[in-house]
Formats: C-alpha cells, sequence, structure tokens
C-alpha cells in the first residue's frame, strides 16, 4: 500500500505542476459571462468556483470539453489518494454551461478517470452494501449508491460533458435513500438557480463530502485493495454572481436515510434547515471557499447566510 501511495504522490506532483504551466486567456467560457471583478484566468486554479488546494502535493484535475470554437470547464476537482474520493468538486452555471441540450444516456458510462494514475482509480463498479466502520467493524446494513458530486443534471450542455460527470473520481458511497431523495432534492433547487438567468448572470458551486479522520462513516473495500471513504456530512458551497453583485451561501447534511425517496417532494423548509454561512461552512469542511474573490467582497459575502435570498 505505501508503494501506491508513493506512486500516488508522484502523479499528484506531475499533474499539479502540469496545471500550474497550463495558460489558457481566450478559450475558456469566460468571454460569454465574465463578471467584471472575475480575474483573468492563467490557471484554473484561479477561477472563482475552485477552493484552495490543500496541499501543493494535492492531485488536481480539470475536466475540459471542446464546444465550437470554446473550450469549456466541465468542472474541477481536488483528489486526495489516500482517502480514494475527492475533496471537493467544482463547476459553474453560466451562459453556457446551464443550457440543455442532452439528456443523461440511458445506460449510464460509469468509468474510472483518466486523469488518475492506474495505483489511485478504484474501478467502475458499484459500492454496494458491504463496509467497514472507522473501527474495522464489517456491516451490510446499508445500500450504497454510485452518487454524483457534479451531478449528471448539471452538466446537460453536451453529451461529452454529461458522461465526463461519471467518471469516478465524481462519485462518493452515498447512501441510496439519501442519494436518490434528500441530496437529490439538494441537486435540483441549485440547478433551477443555475438555470435561471434572473437570478445570477453565473451561480458558482462547489459540492462535496467530508473525509477527514473523524468525518466518515467508514470506508468500502475494493478488489484492489483500495480503501474509498465513505463521508459522514456532505456539503455545498453557492456563490451567485448578478449584474457584479455577489451574494453566497452554504449548505451542511449529515449523512443519512431522511425517509424521502427519488421524486419525493422534500419540503423548502427542510432544505433551509441545512443552510449556513460560507464562514461556518469553512469552520466545519476547513476548505477555504472563494479564495479568489477580492478580499473586501470574500469578507462580506462569506459572513452572511439569508436563505430567503436563494428561495428558501
Amino acid at each position: 500500500m505505501k508503494s501506491i501511495f508513493r506512486l500516488c504522490s508522484i502523479f499528484a506532483f506531475l499533474a499539479f505542476v502540469s496545471v500550474i504551466a497550463s495558460c489558457d486567456r481566450s478559450s475558456d467560457n469566460e468571454s460569454h459571462d465574465k463578471p467584471i471583478i472575475d480575474p483573468v484566468y492563467s490557471s484554473p486554479l484561479a477561477r472563482l468556483e475552485v477552493p484552495k488546494l490543500a496541499s501543493p502535493n494535492a492531485i488536481f484535475i480539470e475536466h475540459k470539453t471542446k464546444e465550437g470554437n470554446d473550450s469549456l470547464t466541465t468542472y474541477c476537482l481536488e483528489y486526495n489518494p489516500e482517502k480514494y474520493h475527492s475533496r471537493w468538486v467544482a463547476f459553474r452555471f453560466d451562459a453556457l454551461t446551464r443550457q440543455k441540450n442532452v439528456k443523461r444516456p440511458s445506460v449510464d458510462p460509469f468509468q474510472d478517470d483518466p486523469s488518475v494514475s492506474s495505483e489511485c482509480k478504484i474501478g467502475e463498479w458499484g459500492f454496494g452494501k458491504r463496509y467497514k466502520t472507522p473501527a474495522g467493524l464489517q456491516r451490510e446494513d446499508l445500500q450504497f449508491d454510485r452518487g454524483h458530486i457534479c451531478a449528471s443534471a448539471d452538466r446537460l450542455y453536451s453529451a461529452e460533458s454529461n458522461e465526463k460527470t461519471f467518471y469516478m473520481t465524481n462519485m462518493s458511497p452515498q447512501i441510496h435513500d439519501f442519494n436518490a431523495g434528500f441530496w437529490n432534492a439538494f441537486e435540483s433547487h441549485v440547478q433551477d438557480l443555475g438555470r435561471n438567468a434572473n437570478f445570477c448572470d453565473t451561480l458558482y458551486v462547489v459540492k462535496g463530502g467530508t473525509i477527514e479522520d473523524g468525518m466518515t462513516i467508514g470506508y468500502i473495500e475494493r478488489s484492489n485493495g483500495a480503501r474509498v471513504t465513505i463521508p459522514k456530512y456532505y456539503f455545498m458551497a453557492l456563490l451567485s454572481c448578478k449584474n457584479n453583485q455577489y451574494q453566497a451561501i452554504g449548505f451542511f447534511m449529515e449523512h443519512k436515510v431522511y425517509g424521502y425517496q427519488y421524486g419525493s417532494d422534500v419540503p423548502k423548509a427542510k432544505i433551509k434547515e441545512c443552510a449556513v454561512s460560507i464562514d461556518d461552512l469553512e469552520s466545519k469542511t476547513d476548505i477555504d471557499f472563494f479564495h479568489n474573490l477580492p478580499d473586501n467582497i470574500e469578507n462580506q459575502v462569506e459572513s452572511v447566510c439569508d436563505p430567503s435570498e436563494w428561495g428558501l
């Protein structure tokens, strides 16, 4: 296992260097829907939706698609090879990426992410019921889905962008009823906001599950020895921009069965109960969200939690 981690670390370094060296100042979608204070991106790490990396050796991945003359960022993520799980996944809804031009494929194209080395892959098959607690006690009382972090329905502007959401680096072992019911309700609400041009010009989104020690349910063992972490909590961080005015909100929820099935009408009041400020969410997750904003704007929007401004 140590050799696997060494190889993952080598890959992490190479991936990080390649990201820093990249420079695409004109081909991304910023030119279509760019707030005045949005920086000119010399690196995807400067995008407003991308949180601060945990360390310089973190595996940062940017997935892009070619759409006509535009090279669009589908989503970015930070991958933790020791946990075999993303730390967060970030993307945005804007004039191009909010479009709904395709549907989810009839046969889900789950596959390992080609951006990571073979030693960091977990296989595309489902997570099943068998898992172990942090103490190593085996249990089989829950059914775990391959739960999207960046949802399939978040990326409907092209078939290729949708297929990339099925990479296993974008999957998390989610309890079936949580994934299909409660989490899905949050996803649908965010999609409604992101596709509403009257609400925002751009909606910046960060999603994830907690993978730090003490913040997990346990892990699922794969045939190659990988131990995929099961988060105990999930979160969303949202930053909207409308006419160069910014506002932000966070959501933090326990990973458990809430009693809602797929298609259930989860009351907005229930979603509202999970709302927190970004400052509060940062203290819960130890992730620095929206750090690429100018400090005065970041400090202002991250201290406020007003669900009424978010349709709640």
